[in-house]
């Protein structure tokens, strides 16, 4: 979520530092998803950053840098992510 006062911009890189440890040196803005039953908008971004050990959020149980092949097939489940990987492939972003 954007807080008041944060830009878009600043929050995918405080989010991306606090959820794994990983500072952020490039973004690209890949599509909006709407949730109705939160009556959310969610902004879909692909980041890229410069792959260092990662540090676990107290959010977060595990995570790890994987190929885009494996990201597909672990994501085909999840809507959103699902979604925002494929449209991410199609414009050729990853």
């Amino acid at each position: 979520f954007v807080k008041i006062g944060n830009t878009v911009e600043e929050t995918i890189e405080a989010e991306v530092f606090e959820e794994i440890g990983q500072r952020v040196f490039d973004y690209q803005y890949v599509e909006s998803y709407y949730q109705q039953s939160n009556e959310n908008l969610m902004l879909g971004f692909i980041a890229r950053v410069k792959e260092t050990p990662i540090v676990l959020s107290s959010e977060l149980t595990y995570a790890k840098f994987i190929k885009k092949d494996e990201a597909l097939e672990l994501l085909r489940n999840a809507n959103i992510a699902f979604k925002l990987l494929n449209k991410a492939i199609d414009l050729n972003l990853i």
